[in-house]
């Protein structure tokens, strides 16, 4: 038990309680917590600690940040005192806190009761302290009014004259903002005419918070303008979607919650809604898809909770996937504006110019965050225009969100406001961003092979959410316009193990004139999971298209199918016909897939100098795309170690993997790795090798990807083997019988060996009963027996 502050976290039970309270925790934050206080007697690189929670799966930067606000808000802390997480700015984190002694400092601070709002209260009350106008902005439903309450019920007694609060959302009239003041601040003694009534305000001393100002702005500007050109001591918090833009305002953006206090309050308010309903622990992505479908909006997430113990968060999901009209307020008597989300969206409409509005039709094109020039693309408006007009509206009526960390700005439309304007969308404006993805995915497809790669990834990745919605326009409206987009992603899907394509392309497959390129996704994936004929079928038709792309896809996926079933005659055909189309074409990724196919033939035939040779000669002029040269590092290293040479062979494995990590190219690191671990394990290195493994078997387990891992899980038997863990060797053995690929070459002596070594040790009964054992099981097993198996030597 580990105790600080008003803090106890018990390690072995995963709790966390702050003072006294239980504090919730999503499992990768409390191993982030336990794994900083495990090692509290240093700075922890974020490297490490993204190894050690996250393990193998890709992660952002902004996921270990968004789990460091997670592990602070339970713990009392925030980024601005750090008194338990530390960060050493360009190091990493440390666990600071003093244990065992008292320390107030990381108490709960009792300035506020909202959720995931303490950032705000402080800033917001440190503006008033010091300004006499300042503006809350913000989307609708995003808390203002709350957050404006909160403060008139702390400042309240900090005022001789206290704070009150005029409700404008009521009002129909801007001429009634005159009368509301005076009605609810009270001062109907106040001499009739306006100039008495805002000196009398101006003289208060008093927190004035005007809110819902967004439909009644210019009156309330100038209203407030007038109090400020009086001086005295009142302060004025106003609320509304945008800026008064008067002199003097100072203002506070008011952003969505961030992941962490949206779920925080989503459980609290679904435990409000109904205490009897459990939680769905094991169904984290769905509820992050349903924060995210409310924009994360505390109003949404209210509503959200209502009917989650109705439905349950996927079928709650898919009804909000058909219109937001399923979510309503659960709270009575509130504005006929916030009582569901859809007229919270359609109360700013009528507040907009007709070409903001039009322009926000547009905007619901696109599925995700879009730069000026492609929204000018698919609009098909001026530009500059565009930037200083209706979007500069949209962008201060709070409906659509501008990302200035990055070069160029990215716009991003609510998901609340998509599903109100997009279908108001004509089909016309659907075509237009459909052909802009083509093109824009065209584009990034030809650089990807080129040194821009690194960029062209970025812009794909980029644009996964804009291929989603095209791919489905096209599919049911310009079936040829979806074949040239899969055409466009093969290259990208297949080296950064994007499972996407393959699934839209696996519905059309049994269509009698379905598209080549669909052919060409489906075999690369069906030659990944191990259905080799269905690979070798689909392939072989695809081969009949005139793009080339698609007819290196084909062959390739041929030519893999000769190495995992060792007919390599076959695979050096494959491979001199990938590398004259890619020499025809100019096309130096194509020109690799050929050249490699050859070099492995040759490698695996023992013919291991020529193999180097053919991976040198030729190559295209120019310097090469780094995944590329992450594949022809991969293939020399195998003939390396095919000599006998393990040192030259970990050396160059270990360069294609940082090359392949370098761009994200998941491919070439995976199969890389494979190498690198045999290499390791021939080098006498075993506890690295089995380290190594771990991530590589877990990551095929996620891709299903299960070509590769029998190729790993055979290694995993001579690594066993040498180890001395005999009896799970021979059982991975047992289930490696029903693969459908065979061993040959230097895999297969290896192999041999290993098991040769196994029976000398040990009776043939024995034997028998373990591979028995093996037999029984699927690839899906072994994969776990394997983790099992190395994860329980590294502990001994």
């Amino acid at each position: 038990m580990v105790q600080f502050g008003g803090v106890t976290i018990d390690i072995d039970g995963r709790q966390v309680h702050l003072d006294g309270e239980p504090q919730h925790l999503e499992p990768q934050a409390f191993d982030l917590l336990a794994f900083l206080f495990a090692e509290r007697q240093r700075v922890v690189p974020k490297h490490e600690i993204l190894d050690a929670v996250w393990g193998d799966q890709f992660v952002s930067d902004a996921a270990l940040t968004t789990r460091i606000k997670e592990v602070r808000r339970a713990v009392g802390d925030d980024g601005t005192r750090q008194h338990v997480i530390k960060n050493v700015r360009g190091r990493g984190y440390q666990f600071v806190a003093q244990l065992g002694t008292p320390n107030t400092a990381v108490s709960r601070p009792p300035v506020s009761t909202l959720v995931g709002r303490d950032d705000d209260v402080a800033a917001t009350l440190d503006q008033l302290q010091r300004e006499r106008l300042v503006t809350l902005v913000g989307p609708g439903g995003v808390g203002k009014t709350t957050l404006a309450l909160e403060l008139a019920r702390l400042l309240r007694d900090r005022f001789t004259d206290g704070a009150h609060v005029v409700r404008l959302g009521r009002l129909r009239n801007p001429v009634e903002v005159v009368h509301a003041l005076r009605l609810d601040l009270d001062l109907g003694q106040v001499g009739g005419d306006e100039s008495s009534l805002l000196a009398a305000i101006a003289a208060l001393d008093a927190l004035v918070i005007l809110d819902n100002c967004e439909h009644v702005i210019d009156e309330a500007a100038r209203l407030v303008a007038a109090i400020d050109e009086l001086g005295g001591d009142v302060r004025v918090l106003a609320t509304s979607r945008e800026r008064l833009g008067v002199h003097g305002e100072h203002v506070q953006t008011l952003a969505p919650l961030d992941r962490a206090a949206a779920v925080d309050l989503l459980r609290s308010r679904v435990a409000r809604a109904d205490s009897a309903y459990r939680w769905p622990s094991d169904q984290e992505p769905v509820i992050d898809r349903l924060l995210e479908m409310v924009d994360r909006l505390p109003l949404g997430i209210e509503m959200a909770a209502g009917r989650l113990p109705m439905f349950g968060p996927a079928e709650l999901v898919d009804l909000l996937s058909d219109g937001l009209d399923v979510l309503q307020s659960p709270t009575r008597g509130r504005e006929e504006r916030h009582q569901t989300l859809r007229g919270l969206v359609e109360w700013s409409l009528p507040l907009l110019s007709v070409a903001a509005r039009e322009l926000l039709v547009s905007m619901s094109a696109f599925a995700g965050a879009m730069r000026l020039d492609d929204l000018t693309a698919v609009a098909q408006v001026d530009g500059r225009a565009l930037a200083a007009g209706p979007l500069a509206e949209l962008i201060d009526h709070s409906l659509v969100v501008a990302d200035t960390s990055r070069t160029p700005t990215r716009y991003r439309l609510f998901d609340t406001v998509r599903a109100v304007v997009g279908p108001q969308r004509d089909q016309d404006l659907d075509a237009q961003h459909a052909a802009w993805v083509v093109a824009a995915v065209d584009r990034a497809d030809r650089d990807l092979r080129t040194i821009d790669e690194p960029r062209a990834a970025a812009r794909l990745d980029e644009l996964v959410a804009e291929t989603r919605v095209a791919h489905r326009w096209a599919s049911a409206h310009d079936p040829a316009m979806a074949a040239d987009l899969v055409a466009a992603l093969l290259l990208y899907a297949q080296e950064r193990q994007w499972p996407e394509l393959a699934e839209w392309s696996a519905e059309l497959i049994d269509e009698p004139d379905c598209a080549a390129a669909h052919l060409a996704a489906a075999a690369a994936d069906a030659s990944n999971r191990g259905r080799l004929d269905d690979a070798r079928d689909l392939a072989q038709r695809a081969l009949e298209s005139d793009d080339v792309r698609v007819v290196a896809s084909a062959l390739d996926t041929l030519a893999n199918l000769g190495l995992y079933e060792g007919n390599l005659d076959r695979v050096h055909e494959f491979g001199e016909a990938l590398r004259a189309l890619g020499a025809e074409h100019a096309d130096p990724f194509v020109w690799m897939l050929g050249t490699n196919s050859i070099s492995l033939a040759l490698t695996y035939a023992g013919e291991v100098e020529s193999a180097r040779a053919v991976l040198h000669a030729g190559r295209p002029d120019g310097e090469l795309a780094p995944t590329i040269r992450a594949w022809l590092d991969y293939a020399d290293a195998e003939a390396a170690l095919a000599s006998g040479d393990v040192t030259q062979a970990l050396q160059l494995v270990e360069r294609a993997i940082r090359i392949g990590e370098s761009v994200r190219a998941g491919f070439v690191v995976s199969v890389a790795q494979v190498t690198r671990l045999s290499a390791l394990s021939r080098a006498g290195d075993g506890d690295a090798a089995a380290a190594a493994f771990v991530p590589v078997l877990r990551q095929y387990r996620f891709t299903h990807d299960v070509t590769h891992v029998v190729t790993a899980l055979r290694n995993v038997v001579v690594l066993l083997a040498r180890l001395g863990r005999d009896r799970e060797a021979v059982e991975l053995l047992g289930a490696l019988a029903a693969a459908s690929t065979d061993s040959y070459g230097g895999e297969l002596a290896d192999l041999t060996t290993a098991v040769d070594a196994i029976t000398a040790r040990h009776d043939a009964d024995t034997v028998a009963a373990w591979l028995s054992t093996g037999n029984e099981h699927d690839m899906s097993w072994a994969t776990e027996r394997a983790i099992e198996a190395l994860d329980g030597d590294r502990e001994h």
